[in-house]
């Protein structure tokens, strides 16, 4: 065997720094050994050490710019840390000597979903569904892709593909519960079969009989948060707020983050931790067997559906307790999840019925807005010589043809107004083009709508507001951060009730926020208080939107008293630990 391959199965056996060593050894013999930069970056690209694993994989694919595995790995790298242009580059010329080179396929996907090129991403995966149509990875990546670009049945019908040849494949399931809450027709209940399938694909609940440990309010509860998204984030943003003002006479939180990623948002939720645990790199098995060694209480997940999410390890059940929190808006269909965390609004009585979990109500409002302390100065309530103007920040799956035909109906009935939508997936021409061209159909001419793609900073994002008069939520999928964003920033937001939670989440934050008049019951309502609100708001009818008065009364409402959240959050904490 040779040095190389002994380091490799040293590795293979969890033998890390072993294997690190074995690989230098053979770098100071022959530093400038192709095979072994490749060695060495792919066994660092694995521990996520990308500096370092970014720097050997350059060097092989330097030295061997015709070996289309070297290039592939050295793309790998790229695109893991979001540089997909670089990244694709790298693919295409793996592809370039093997053009059915099944990993440099499905990773040019990758990359060009980030790039983003929605539609060049799904034709990547289209190829590589060809060249492997028995793998889960090309149908995954395609829906995904297309889902980002709304093009939601084009999605489920790629899904629909890889479940006649992988039935019940947990990935796919989950990818076409991502798909499926974007649709236009959604209802309830074919939400909740989708939530349903694909929860119960991820496994069936292994806990053991809970024994009681005598805790009876003599120590805090050991509450387990597991997240990709303990970052600067939606969810986190969201969360930390309620984290900082939890007592920890009461409640004692260990983290689980399935993401490397590292910022100054988690230094702040590591600062009022009682533990904190990398899980980005471990094993189901080995996440689960941590979980259960440390005899959490309640597991609180975080993710849901979401990118970092470990279904595979909660639907085996790894605390007496568990409960699904802010990151999905829909039940996870996972049994083994006990509850989920909601409120009266987002999901009142009945609603049970719409998933697997119990409900556990966190009245007023589930959620608890922090304002970024760098948010921009307020813009005049009135831009002279500017026209009034209706948007939506929301990202770009949500912008359906439902609602875009609901936005037409308020454009046509203010033909004074304009439109300016603003989306991470409009960094995508064709994205652009394609909303554009769908808003034309339904009488908008397009002279009268800016599409704009992201900005660099959450203060350049919150500046953008000082162009909108008043926020449109979509429908039936309503925004939260966005809606938060645009009160913040003195905007009224109007927003449709729906049948589900994740088409009350609107009503929930405005009612919170102290705005419920801006709730519509239907369609006609919907277009007649975007209207009257944008004529005040525009400077018409005599007056003008206080955008001070709207900011003084979110900042003096429910929904920012983190402080009164803390509590009732370690309210709940506790009722569902005792009520299991």
């Amino acid at each position: 065997m040779s040095a190389l391959a002994a380091a490799q199965q040293l590795f293979a056996d969890g033998k890390v720094e072993p294997a690190l060593d074995a690989v230098r050894r053979v770098l100071r013999r022959t530093p400038a050994d192709a095979d072994a930069h490749d060695a060495i970056g792919t066994m660092l690209f694995r521990l996520g050490r990308m500096a370092q694993a970014e720097f050997h994989l350059a060097r092989a694919a330097q030295a061997r710019p015709d070996n289309p595995v070297f290039r592939n790995n050295h793309a790998n790298v790229l695109c893991a840390t979001g540089r997909g242009a670089a990244a694709a580059a790298e693919y295409r010329a793996a592809l370039a000597r093997t053009p059915a080179y099944f990993p440099s396929l499905v990773g040019l996907a990758r990359a060009l979903a980030i790039t983003p090129d929605f539609g060049g991403a799904a034709a990547a995966a289209q190829q590589a569904e060809i060249v492997r149509p028995d793998l889960p990875d090309p149908y995954e990546l395609g829906a995904i892709a297309l889902t980002q670009a709304g093009r939601i049945d084009e999605a489920l019908a790629v899904l629909a593909r890889g479940l006649e040849r992988l039935p019940e494949h947990p990935r796919l399931l989950t990818a076409r519960v991502g798909a499926t809450s974007y649709r236009d027709d959604l209802t309830p209940e074919i939400m909740r079969e989708a939530c349903v399938r694909a929860g119960t694909s991820w496994g069936a609940d292994e806990r053991p009989a809970r024994a009681a440990d005598g805790r009876e309010g003599r120590r805090p509860i050991r509450v387990g948060v597991l997240s990709g998204d303990l970052r600067e984030h939606a969810v986190a943003r969201f969360w930390l707020p309620i984290a900082e003002h939890l007592d920890p006479a009461r409640v004692a939180i260990h983290y689980y983050s399935t993401s490397p990623a590292v910022d100054p948002t988690t230094d702040r939720l590591r600062a009022r931790a009682a533990g904190w645990t990398d899980a980005s790199l471990l094993p189901s098995a080995d996440l689960l067997a941590r979980l259960r060694a440390d005899r959490l209480d309640v597991l609180l997940d975080l993710s849901g559906y979401s990118t970092g999410h470990r279904q595979s390890v909660l639907a085996r059940g790894a605390a007496p307790v568990q409960a699904t929190y802010l990151g999905w808006p829909t039940s996870t269909g996972v049994r083994a999840m006990d509850w989920r965390i909601v409120d009266s609004i987002t999901d009142p009585p009945g609603a049970e019925a719409h998933g697997t979990e119990r409900l556990l109500r966190l009245d007023p409002c589930f959620l608890c807005y922090e304002p970024p302390t760098d948010a921009p100065a307020l813009p005049p309530s009135v831009r002279p010589g500017s026209p009034p103007t209706f948007g939506s920040f929301n990202a770009l799956p949500k912008l359906n043809r439902r609602t875009l035909a609901l936005w037409a109906r308020a454009l046509r009935a203010a033909p004074e107004a304009r439109l300016v939508l603003k989306a991470q997936g409009f960094a995508d021409a064709d994205a652009r083009a394609r909303t554009l061209a769908t808003l034309v159909e339904l009488g908008v001419e397009a002279s009268r709508v800016d599409v704009l793609g992201p900005t660099a900073g959450i203060r350049a994002h919150l500046e953008a507001y000082s162009r909108v008069t008043v926020a449109l939520d979509p429908t039936p999928y309503n925004g939260t951060t966005t809606t938060c964003e645009a009160l913040w920033m003195g905007v009224p937001v109007v927003t449709r009730r729906g049948g589900m939670h994740l088409a009350r989440v609107g009503e929930s934050v405005l009612r919170a926020a102290g705005f419920g008049e801006w709730v519509a019951d239907d369609d006609d309502a919907f277009v007649a208080k975007a209207v009257s609100l944008l004529r005040v708001g525009g400077g018409g009818a005599g007056g003008a939107w206080p955008r001070e008065e709207v900011r003084r009364q979110v900042a003096a409402s429910s929904l920012t008293d983190a402080r009164a959240m803390g509590a009732r959050f370690a309210d709940a904490l506790e009722r569902m630990e005792q009520a299991s």
